[in-house]
């Protein structure tokens, strides 16, 4: 090797040294002030966590949610309004019934005259226009139901109304059997009396002629 090759790896030695001693001082020179300076930083560094002012949040105010009343109409319901059922009462009439009255036969009565007769007649009629009283009267019979065959056969043209006389005569006898006997006398019962008693008034004048001429 030539002397002159040595000298030039000398120098570059030389010069690579000296980079890398530069460098390294200024390393060491820096590392030296950052630690003189660390205490400093750290001071500094604490104060402004001291200082620093704390960050004061706004509170955020929620505004309130007023819910308007939900009013609900009130169902007003119709009265459902009945109407009465009215039953008319049933007035059930009385049944009166014809008691079968059995006089006994005398001899008098198989003896029945047409006088007689018509002395039953004008007893009844007697009975039957008088002005009423509020009092409850009964018919005579007897000598009816002896002669009336005798009768039909005399008086063939007013059989039937002394038949309608005497059945008017029964139903009114049973009105006043009614009344006094068993205590049943209504308000009804004497107006049924009254119109029968009108009734036999009525047909035994219009017949009372033709029984006279037959005595």
């Amino acid at each position: 090797m030539e002397w002159w090759q040595v000298l030039l790896i000398f120098l570059a030695a030389l010069a690579v040294g000296e980079l890398l001693g530069t460098g390294l001082y200024f390393r060491l020179k820096l590392l030296a002030k950052r630690r003189e300076m660390a205490p400093m930083i750290k001071k500094q560094q604490f104060t402004e966590s001291v200082i620093k002012e704390p960050a004061i949040e706004e509170p955020v105010i929620e505004e309130p949610v007023i819910e308007e009343p939900v009013i609900e109409e009130p169902v007003i319901e119709e009265p459902v309004i009945e109407e009465p059922v009215i039953e008319e009462p049933v007035i059930e009439e009385p049944v009166i019934e014809e008691p079968v009255i059995e006089e006994p036969a005398t001899e008098k009565a198989a003896k029945a005259t047409p006088a007689e007769f018509f002395e039953e007649i004008e007893n009844n009629l007697e009975i039957a226009a008088r002005p009423w009283a509020d009092e409850l009267l009964p018919f005579q019979t007897r000598i009816w139901e002896v002669v009336r065959d005798d009768i039909g056969q005399k008086m063939a043209s007013s059989y039937d109304d002394l038949q309608q006389i005497y059945a008017d005569i029964r139903l009114a006898n049973n009105i006043v059997r009614l009344a006094t006997n068993f205590n049943r006398r209504t308000k009804g019962l004497d107006e049924s009396y009254r119109t029968l008693c009108t009734s036999i008034a009525n047909t035994i004048t219009s017949i009372k002629p033709q029984i006279e001429r037959s005595k």
